[in-house]
């Protein structure tokens, strides 16, 4: 497999990509029931709303770890 596939595979799981889902759907679910009209940087625009809490949710997603298969199988050992 090739180095680019590796660390696509690493940094673009389906966790980080569910977390940008969900953070754009929430950015603009804020922004539709919450924006501000005048004077809000983020929540001014329904683009600059969804693209922050997408940021955000991506982020957030980092915060848990994985635990992976490798950890499991040296605790059988």
């Amino acid at each position: 497999m090739s180095v680019f596939r590796v660390k696509l595979k690493e940094y673009a799981s389906l966790r980080h990509l569910a977390g940008l889902l969900l953070g754009a759907v929430g950015g603009y679910a804020y922004w539709y029931f919450y924006g501000c009209t005048e004077g809000c940087t983020i929540t001014g625009s329904p683009l600059n709303s969804t693209l922050y809490f997408a940021f955000m949710g991506y982020m957030a997603v980092g915060l848990f770890p994985v635990k992976k298969e490798t950890d499991k199988e040296e605790r059988k050992e």
